[in-house]
């Protein structure tokens, strides 16, 4: 399912981000307006913004089951220890660490919004470039994205094709 073409998609989309930052620029301009990104209180935009949230409860669930299922030796029919301890790593090492510990509070990018080209007060950063334009919880890389792609976990674990698409989707 995950083949070399969605690796070379990402690698040119990578590549044309970094080389023409005004593509970056005019994909934001579709969401920020007045400087703020517009489809933050709109539904169904507003649910799928707060879904982290509801997820980390699901994270925190399958860390009991997890626990549970270490003290007891027990595998679930669905959902094996091995699995379940794939799939939390990937969302706790991954999103988590990697995304929200370390590169968004150490990339330095400002988020759109914030933007003079938008009505904010810092600099444009183009992708991929260290910045100081922010210094906590900043625009690079999405959040909300690392979650979808961690929705990856379960379809490497259950092999769905639907299961890819909703995490591609999300």
């Amino acid at each position: 399912m995950i083949n070399k073409t969605l690796i070379l998609l990402f690698a040119i989309s990578s590549v044309l981000f970094y080389i023409y930052p005004w593509i970056d620029m005019e994909v934001s301009s579709l969401f920020v307006k007045n400087n703020k990104f517009y489809l933050h209180f709109q539904e169904p935009y507003w649910g799928i913004y707060q879904s982290p949230y509801y997820i980390g409860y699901a994270i925190i669930f399958l860390i009991i089951l997890f626990a549970y299922q270490l003290y007891t030796k027990k595998d679930f029919k669905y959902l094996s220890r091995i699995d379940n301890g794939y799939i939390l790593s990937v969302f706790i090492i991954g999103v988590v660490v990697v995304v929200n510990l370390i590169l968004k509070d150490n990339m330095g990018r400002a988020r759109p919004s914030d933007i003079i080209e938008f009505g904010g007060t810092l600099e444009f950063t183009k992708a991929f470039v260290l910045s100081n334009q922010c210094n906590k919880n900043c625009s690079f890389v999405c959040g909300h994205a690392s979650f979808g792609f961690a929705f990856m976990a379960f379809y490497f674990v259950y092999k769905r094709v639907w299961i890819f698409w909703f995490g591609f989707l999300y």
